[in-house]
């Protein structure tokens, strides 16, 4: 046996699972907050393109449609590097006076049903989005396959509830550290 393939065989430590993890969930986060920032110029430059044109009698057909449809994009795409900052507002003024431990703990069950709940929303968004394939439902006035726009809202929860695995993770260790 050569030693590239005993290596490729032995076990695999928990801290390295962990750094594979934590790059595969960075470069998603970062996938999608590039997505979003792409989305949100296109809104201001197509607000933009639809006012001025609009002032020359020649508005910007589904100018209001397509930019619903990035808005969207932009929330579930910024919602997974919101949490991966720390972006959103927290009231912890009770939390932060418990002990490390005891912290630790309350982060670990509330990131566990942060996780469930992500989940949950992204599957409903999921079948939502099958549903919509099947029907063959469109907007308006583009025509465009609203399944499409279901599915990466699905995708940005999917990758919240990854950037949540990570915190139930961390959270774990500091409620069992000693």
């Amino acid at each position: 046996m050569t030693r590239a393939v005993r290596e490729s065989i032995r076990p695999v430590s928990y801290v390295r699972k962990d750094l594979v993890m934590k790059k595969i969930v960075t470069g998603l986060v970062t996938g999608l907050k590039w997505a979003a920032a792409a989305s949100l110029a296109g809104m201001m430059f197509l607000t933009c393109a639809d006012v001025i044109m609009r002032a020359a009698g020649r508005p910007v057909t589904g100018a209001l449609e397509l930019v619903g449809f990035l808005a969207v994009v932009v929330v579930a795409g910024a919602l997974p590097f919101t949490h991966v900052t720390n972006g959103h507002a927290a009231v912890d003024m009770i939390i932060r006076r418990l002990p490390a431990r005891a912290r630790g703990s309350v982060d670990f069950f509330t990131s566990l049903v942060g996780v469930a709940l992500f989940i949950v929303v992204a599957w409903e968004c999921y079948l939502y989005g099958q549903t919509m394939q099947t029907s063959g439902e469109v907007s308006m006035t583009l025509g465009f396959p609203m399944y499409v726009i279901v599915y990466a809202t699905a995708a940005g929860f999917l990758a919240l509830a990854l950037t949540s695995v990570m915190d139930v993770i961390t959270a774990f260790r500091k409620a069992a550290a000693r």
